[in-house]
């Protein structure tokens, strides 16, 4: 029971420190443990898109120019997918001379290259 308990809570305190990944950790853990960095860029990129459903239901955006991205219909994007926007949007911040640019949270890179890949028209 006790190994239980300890596996619970090591579960919950790992979890809890991918809360914001910045992107020197996202290397790290692509290398290291690339499982845990798909499950946190999927939940990332599920709680995006629960987030602009709730916000256009509710009627929050009065058009669709508000909503942050706008994902085609028949897209279903996977993990590869979004290290590969993750790592474009990081080489690009680079050469923008980006200041910090190895302390850019994961999930703000994302929002930014999918705003950027599938603008609202």
């Amino acid at each position: 029971m006790k190994k239980i308990i300890i596996l619970i809570i090591s579960f919950f305190l790992f979890i809890n420190s991918l809360e914001a990944l910045e992107i020197s950790d996202y290397k790290l853990l692509k290398k290291n443990n690339p499982k845990a960095l798909d499950n946190y860029l999927l939940g990332v990129l599920n709680g995006l898109m629960v987030a602009e459903t709730w916000a256009e239901i509710r009627g929050l955006y009065k058009n669709k120019n508000k909503l942050i991205f706008c994902l085609p219909g028949d897209l279903v994007l996977n993990s590869q997918n979004l290290m590969t926007f993750i790592e474009e949007q990081h080489e690009k911040d680079i050469k923008a001379n980006i200041r910090n640019y190895d302390k850019q949270l994961v999930a703000l890179l994302l929002i930014h290259r999918l705003e950027t890949v599938f603008p609202c028209k």
